[in-house]
């Protein structure tokens, strides 16, 4: 876990993740600039984001730079494991095919 999503993108988990859950709304970085920062590197590991504040139009624009899901908080805990083990999975065989990082 990482408190900020530019101590995240400075770590080497960036290439070692199965899937990425972000918050649309933090210091610095948002989530969404996340993604696309993500995207710009190749990165192409499925992006889980999440908001109790987005409207319809940032959750277009997640969708545009790629991001997997955006779950609206509040939200049930197994619907949202649900997701994310469903993220996680595809980029466990995304990894696999690649056979290396980035």
């Amino acid at each position: 876990m990482f408190g900020t999503a530019d101590v995240f993108l400075s770590s080497s988990s960036i290439w070692d993740s199965d899937c990425i859950v972000s918050d649309m709304e933090m210091p610095g970085t948002s989530g969404v600039e996340l993604l696309r920062l993500l995207r710009l590197r190749g990165i192409d590991t499925p992006v889980v984001l999440m908001s109790a504040r987005a409207g319809v139009s940032t959750a277009v624009e997640a969708t545009a730079y790629g991001a997997f899901a955006f779950v609206e908080k509040p939200f049930l805990p197994e619907r949202f494991l649900e997701v994310v083990h469903s993220a996680s999975r595809r980029g466990s065989r995304s990894q696999r095919m690649l056979g290396a990082r980035g």
